[in-house]
């Protein structure tokens, strides 16, 4: 169960990173056509709840023929995350200095070089907290996982409580040792990041 929350984990979190930092990038920084309606088109995303997606989400999937097959899990809860973090990753790249990039440029630099030498080392703020929020949110979802992964050997650790959950008893030691070692990545995760985790959010609000 642990495994397949940390390879599920993994997978969102570097799928999030890799569209959330190109595209606010672009958005940020690049001029291209409706820049603007790409980005608020992005923002009106953040209004669709993972619960009404559930359906069209379960069509999607078997058509593709993703059923029990972690992609089903992963695709859907990076996309899902993807919108709010690409409004916090454009406000914290517009911050960098204009000036400094098209230095880059004089120098011969190009776009892809611009992005890579310059821009990410500047980001490393906004990605730990892009990082610690996609990691949190796919180590702790619930519905998903319920829906499209119903081989045993596939689910992941939040549904490890249920089967300790009968319907007459419940063995209660064992799903509060399954909550700890739910909380426990999450806690060690923040602690580990927490300045990169606070700078990020400060830069955020105050842009």
């Amino acid at each position: 169960f642990a495994l397949n929350s940390a390879v599920i984990a993994a997978g969102v979190v570097s799928l999030t990173l890799v569209c959330t930092l190109t595209a606010a990038y672009a958005l940020a920084k690049l001029e291209i056509r409706y820049r603007e309606a790409i980005f608020y088109f992005l923002v009106a995303a953040l209004t669709l709840p993972t619960a009404a997606l559930t359906v069209p989400l379960f069509i999607t999937v078997r058509t593709l023929g993703l059923y029990n097959n972690p992609l089903s899990v992963v695709l859907p809860l990076a996309t899902l995350q993807i919108a709010f973090n690409v409004l916090l990753a454009r406000s914290f790249i517009q911050g960098i200095p204009d000036e400094l990039l098209e230095a880059a440029h004089v120098d011969g630099a190009s776009t892809w070089t611009v992005f890579s030498r310059i821009i990410l080392p500047l980001s490393r703020p906004v990605i730990a907290v892009i990082a610690i929020w996609s990691f949190v949110g796919a180590w702790n979802e619930y519905l998903l996982p319920l829906i499209f992964l119903q081989k045993e050997e596939q689910q992941t650790l939040t549904l490890l409580p249920s089967y300790f959950v009968s319907r007459f008893a419940a063995d209660q030691t064992k799903v509060a040792a399954a909550s700890c070692l739910i909380a426990l990545p999450t806690v060690v995760c923040y602690v580990a990041f927490q300045r990169y985790f606070e700078r990020g959010l400060t830069a955020g609000a105050l842009k």
